[in-house]
């Protein structure tokens, strides 16, 4: 926010101040315009993605649900346990692929929901702004590096 006198007052998160065990880093208020700019390149580039994984959950789905013999799979008892783990491993990295972007799906769809509420951008857990730079290569993030390190992993 711009001041009287030309210098610009750094954010805080609200219920913050310095002695607030946690403090959050001070940044710019510019931070906000250049994000607000950036919001329609953003949007786009999550709709782009979210098709992206649509398009792969689907792929991976009509591979899982055509049975191995139509594949052209060998079935025989005379198969190699070798052969037949190596399937099953493939098959299980199709299933964790398929729910690894079904994840990523509801986290595009959470952060466009955050867009139309103008919350897109700040940390989901402290409020602090969430950097332009992290946004750019992961714009479905809803936590700020801090506050993501500290969450449970899937």
């Amino acid at each position: 926010m711009a001041l009287g006198d030309g210098t610009e007052r750094p954010f805080r998160a609200p219920g913050r101040s310095p002695e607030t065990p946690r403090e959050v880093k001070d940044v710019p208020i510019d931070t906000t315009t250049a994000l607000r700019e950036r919001i329609p390149a953003l949007r786009a580039k999550l709709l782009a993605l979210r098709d992206e994984l649509r398009r792969e959950i689907a792929a991976n789905a009509r591979d899982l649900a055509t049975p191995p013999e139509d594949r052209g799979e060998d079935l025989t008892a005379s198969q190699h346990p070798a052969d037949v783990a190596s399937d099953l491993e493939l098959r299980e990295d199709l299933v964790a692929g398929e729910l690894k972007h079904e994840r990523e799906v509801r986290e595009i769809d959470a952060a466009l929901v955050r867009m139309d509420a103008k919350t897109y951008g700040s940390c989901v857990d402290c409020g602090a702004p969430i950097p332009l730079e992290r946004l750019e290569v992961r714009p479905q993030a809803s936590r700020d590096v801090g506050c993501q390190r500290r969450a449970p992993r899937p």
